[in-house]
């Protein structure tokens, strides 16, 4: 008798990007953020999406598809992250929510924002 193997693919891990901002921050510096006021540490954690974002395919969700879809490079380049990293928000009320990054895309970008 012979068995026929099906290959089964595995989505993507994916985390939230705010998460994975914290991560990276961690990761890179090797400390928390020491930003005491509530703007500057948002200032901060976006700063830090932009830099993984420049590096590394970040999604949000789509209803349609019923899970992750990567951003586009201008999607990306027309709205800007607030709110701690977890919304992109752009002209005329555009908003991207639940961001989200693959975790093998996380630790190639904090490889290349590391310089290793």
């Amino acid at each position: 008798m012979v068995l026929a193997v099906r290959s089964v693919v595995e989505p993507e891990e994916h985390i939230p990007l705010y998460a994975a901002v914290a991560i990276a921050y961690h990761r890179i510096t090797g400390r928390s953020s020491s930003v005491r006021d509530r703007s500057e540490l948002d200032r901060e954690l976006n700063e830090v999406a932009s830099a993984i974002a420049g590096v590394a395919p970040v999604h949000t969700f789509d209803p349609v598809r019923n899970g992750p879809r990567p951003l586009t490079d201008i999607e990306l380049a027309t709205t800007r992250f607030a709110q701690a990293a977890t919304v992109l928000l752009g002209e005329q009320g555009v908003r991207y929510t639940a961001l989200s990054i693959a975790r093998a895309d996380l630790n190639r970008a904090i490889s290349a924002l590391a310089g290793r």
